[in-house]
């Protein structure tokens, strides 16, 4: 490609591979599939913040005995 500048600099793209495109009805499933995960992880993720609010919760990062990275925040 020709020079492609963006917000984090300037980039360029080289084309591998091209896929043959695909009807509807070969990826409705996979849509579908995609689209149930995503609600599934938003409900979940909406569950554990009402938990969070409504619980008393404190999270000790320094005595866990793994690197936490989760996103539980309470809402202000």
């Amino acid at each position: 490609s020709k020079v492609v500048k963006s917000n984090y600099g300037y980039h360029i793209f080289k084309l591998e591979k091209r896929a043959e495109p695909r009807s509807f009805d070969q990826v409705k499933e996979e849509i579908q599939e995609k689209l149930l995960r995503t609600k599934n992880q938003t409900l979940i993720d909406q569950f554990n913040q009402r938990a969070l609010n409504e619980a008393q919760v404190n999270i000790y990062k320094d005595r866990l005995g793994f690197t936490y990275s989760g996103n539980l925040k309470r809402d202000a």
